[in-house]
């Protein structure tokens, strides 16, 4: 026989987002809840998911570009339009609209081994030779005494 002991009723809606970018091909969201992957089809994301206030990161080239929220309603279809970041500046890696030692303090995290967003990477990379180092660090303190 079939013995239940606990039940949890899991309600569950829709989601569907379409993302206002160009730079999609290779896009994706991945779920904080499961690591489920979610691929890009004609800039749209179409799937089922439990409600409530859900988690992803949205993930273009294998590169982290935004974590975002999204409320799944239960038995609905959740509609959003979502525009991912594409703007940055060199050396204004938290994108606060200056550059500080608390830029200069992200890119060390960086270069000691701590991820860093897609765009975070982009503005840290200020001679933009693909890679975080000293010769960063060099710069974005030259910006910052010359300013």
């Amino acid at each position: 026989g079939l013995f239940v002991f606990d039940f949890d009723v899991v309600g569950a809606g829709w989601l569907s987002i379409d993302v206002e970018s160009s730079a999609n091909s290779n896009a994706y969201l991945q779920a904080h809840l499961n690591n489920k992957i979610f691929m890009i089809e004609e800039n749209n994301f179409y799937f089922g998911f439990p409600s409530g206030l859900q988690v992803f990161d949205y993930i273009v080239d294998g590169q982290l570009v935004e974590t975002i929220e999204f409320n799944i309603v239960e038995h609905e279809i959740s509609y959003y339009n979502y525009m991912p970041p594409e703007d940055y500046q060199l050396g204004d890696v938290n994108n606060d609209g200056s550059i500080s030692i608390l830029d200069i303090i992200i890119i060390v995290n960086g270069i000691m081994g701590e991820e860093l967003e897609y765009l975070e990477f982009l503005s840290a990379d200020l001679n933009e030779d693909g890679i975080l180092n000293v010769l960063d660090v060099i710069s974005i303190v030259n910006i910052i005494l010359n300013n």
